[in-house]
């Protein structure tokens, strides 16, 4: 049971924190955190700022595809064959589908898995925002991605460039060190 009353305030009362803020951008939804799809799709039927959709899984793509969604983005790099197809196919119909890699390799194999494909697969680069101190003695986070400086960056780009049948042209930067953490501690 859900009261739609409450989730509806909840979602009002986040619209007019963001609104204080005076925040542009847009908001993908993330899936792990609300796993009901016509609660999915309540909230994205709000309209602006919300757009997409953030999954945890290939799978869950999948279902949330054959949904009806198709702004999505599977956050958590993969090297499961089967996770792959998944991608291709909600690719192949049309959808928007990008995929989070967190290297060179993570992109050459995901470039070879997409060959043939009519226009080209969205990848997104995870870089790593751990915080380094003591001349990169001590590390806070996790490590999320081997890429960690602007030249690795643009480094990485440029070789994607080069790849047949993807393409990346944005960047994730999650700083896990510092999530969940209250803003005044």
């Amino acid at each position: 049971f859900v009261d739609l009353d409450a989730f509806d305030r909840n979602i009002d009362h986040f619209l007019q924190l963001r609104q204080r803020l005076a925040a542009q951008h847009s908001i993908r939804l993330a899936t792990k955190s609300l796993r009901v799809p016509s609660l999915i799709q309540r909230v994205v039927d709000r309209g602006h700022p919300f757009r997409g959709l953030m999954c945890y899984a290939a799978s869950e793509a999948w279902f949330l595809a054959e949904q009806g969604f198709g702004d999505l983005l599977l956050a958590y790099p993969t090297n499961q064959q089967a996770d792959v197809a998944l991608l291709r196919w909600i690719h192949d119909a049309g959808k928007c589908v990008r995929l989070v890699v967190d290297s060179l390799a993570a992109a050459e194999w995901v470039s070879q898995n997409m060959l043939g494909v009519s226009r080209p697969f969205e990848l997104v680069l995870d870089v790593d925002m751990s915080y380094r101190v003591a001349a990169g003695r001590l590390h806070i986070g996790v490590r999320r991605s081997p890429v960690r400086t602007i030249g690795q960056v643009l480094q990485f780009l440029r070789a994607v460039d080069r790849l047949p049948s993807v393409r990346c042209r944005s960047l994730m930067a999650y700083e896990a060190q510092v999530a969940g953490l209250p803003d005044r501690n």
